[in-house]
């Protein structure tokens, strides 16, 4: 279990999570999502681990509810309710290593409002940092300079047009709820595309899901992959999707579809 620091707790979504508490909102469900960067023409992901070992057994540090209190603005009430978070949340994600493409969805937190505020800033900087070293070193196997810097677009689904709008002022846009991700292979076993599917239409015959559980209310809910196995999902991504000279220089594209909902 990894202790969780001050540091890995943020006051804006605090803020945010203060208003949804006055207004008797802290537990509408909801869904942050997770996609690769729009401008971004491949990242290969990381961070999914840590964070999952992150989260099982969450508990405010004392010196944030000492924090909290410095502040003035928040009631004992409020500083009580912060306190008693468990961050209860179900967690699916891409296979660390995983290569994926533009707008492709690679982590989706599902839970209370309340403790996704409280822990994805934590999967941001983690997903940010570990995911620029994978693809930096993807790059570097093909002698490449380009820019490795892996960036996200988070992504909040609810039922509730105030929620809506209250997460917006943290740079949170509109999503579409539970996605599934699939990879198509082509005869060759080169991908043809992913896959994003907002239908709930089932998979495609001889698609590889990309999505899977990685916790269940914030417990590991599988033994999660060592860097042999970590490694070895990579190797099949990097082998369906093409080298990363090919990736890299543009003679593969590598090209996401979108189902939605009608």
């Amino acid at each position: 279990m990894v202790r969780l620091r001050p540091e890995d707790l943020q006051d804006s979504a605090i803020s945010v999570a203060h208003q949804l508490w006055k207004e008797g909102l802290d537990h509408v469900p909801a869904i942050l999502s997770f996609q690769s960067a729009s401008t971004q023409a491949f990242c290969a992901v990381a961070g999914i681990n840590e964070f999952a070992r992150w989260l099982e057994g969450f508990r405010i540090p004392p010196a944030y509810l000492v924090h909290l209190r410095s502040l003035e603005r928040y009631s004992e009430d409020f500083v009580e309710r912060v306190r008693e978070e468990r961050a209860i949340l179900n967690v699916f994600a891409v296979s660390e290593g995983e290569v994926v493409g533009p707008s492709t969805p690679v982590l989706e937190l599902h839970g209370r409002l309340m403790s996704l505020l409280f822990t994805y800033p934590k999967a941001l900087a983690l997903f940010s940092e570990s995911s620029t070293e994978f693809t930096r070193a993807f790059l570097e196997q093909s002698g490449s300079v380009q820019e490795a810097e892996a960036s996200w677009d988070v992504r909040c689904s609810s039922t509730s047009e105030r929620v809506l709008e209250l997460v917006e002022g943290l740079g949170l846009s509109r999503g579409m709820g539970s996605a599934h991700v699939h990879r198509l292979l082509d005869g060759d076993g080169m991908m043809e595309h992913d896959l994003v599917d907002f239908t709930r239409s089932g998979a495609p015959a001889d698609a590889r899901s990309l999505l899977i559980r990685y916790a269940d209310n914030s417990a590991v809910c599988r033994p999660l992959p060592d860097k042999t196995r970590s490694a070895a999902y990579h190797q099949q991504s990097i082998g369906e999707i093409g080298s990363p000279m090919e990736v890299v220089e543009g003679s593969r594209k590598i090209e996401v579809r979108v189902l939605l909902r009608t």
